[in-house]
């Protein structure tokens, strides 16, 4: 598939026909970025959510033509304050870990420094030290 010049194959095929569908419009907040756009502004495209819950690098495999109806467009901000991306951030198996994380930033280490001990994102450090240091977990 050929748009604006650019040749999408395979997962990115997938990922373009479902941002066309979508108008290049964020399904939760109404934002609007072409292709065009996001080049002329030097920002990347919108996110591909996958309703079915494999966002991340467990979805390379799921990005088949067949399984385009369970996925949308959404800008970055709203993708990842989506509740079904962030469910596994505090829980029951992850509050030691957590509370490590929160240590680690309480004595000055970068969100980066930590997300590359844990294998996180430096989003998800962050969110994790949000909540906790906001006591958003009461009895877990």
């Amino acid at each position: 598939m050929k748009y604006e010049g650019i040749q999408y194959d395979g997962r990115g095929m997938t990922r373009m026909m479902a941002r066309i569908r979508d108008k290049f419009t964020c399904q939760e907040c109404g934002d609007i970025r072409t292709p065009k756009q996001a080049k002329k502004s030097g920002k990347r495209m919108f996110d591909i959510h996958h309703m079915n819950g494999l966002c991340g690098k467990k979805s390379k495999g799921y990005d088949r033509i067949a399984d385009i109806g369970g996925l949308i467009t959404l800008c970055h901000k709203c993708h990842f304050n989506r509740h079904d991306r962030s469910t596994d951030i505090i829980s029951r198996g992850n509050i030691e870990r957590n509370k490590e994380i929160l240590a680690e930033r309480l004595t000055g280490k970068t969100y980066r420094t930590i997300g590359d001990k844990y294998g996180l994102s430096f989003g998800r450090v962050h969110k994790i030290c949000v909540e906790l240091s906001t006591e958003k977990i009461t009895n877990v």
